[in-house]
């Protein structure tokens, strides 16, 4: 199998193959298992623009959450209203805890 010049950058092989695919992957990142896809040069901004929105939506739920929480403390929202942004908070740090892992994923030699 030839590698072609524009696959090699300083030494490095930036193509590789998927068994997705039949061709081989230019720049490839990594296998997204929430997204059943491969991760590279043609889809690398739109899966960090969705990994970053997904921490977006996350904090800012928490943040909401956790504000709600003190109002209903000091004010008494009712037993139902309190568990339901209880749940709600936990679903944010759920989510939180499942997305974060990813940006720590390192490219190891």
């Amino acid at each position: 199998m030839e590698e072609d010049a524009s696959d090699i950058e300083n030494g490095m092989q930036r193509a590789h193959w998927s068994w997705q695919y039949a061709r081989h992957v230019r720049r490839y990142d990594r296998y997204c298992k929430w997204l059943k896809n491969t991760i590279g040069l043609r889809n690398h901004r739109e899966f960090v623009i969705m990994v970053a929105g997904l921490v977006l939506i996350s904090v800012l739920g928490m943040a909401v959450d956790i504000r709600l929480g003190v109002l209903m403390a000091k004010k008494g929202g009712g037993r139902q209203r309190e568990i339901l942004v209880a749940l709600r908070l936990g679903y944010s740090i759920g989510l939180l805890y499942f997305v974060c892992p990813i940006f720590k994923i390192g490219h190891t030699k």
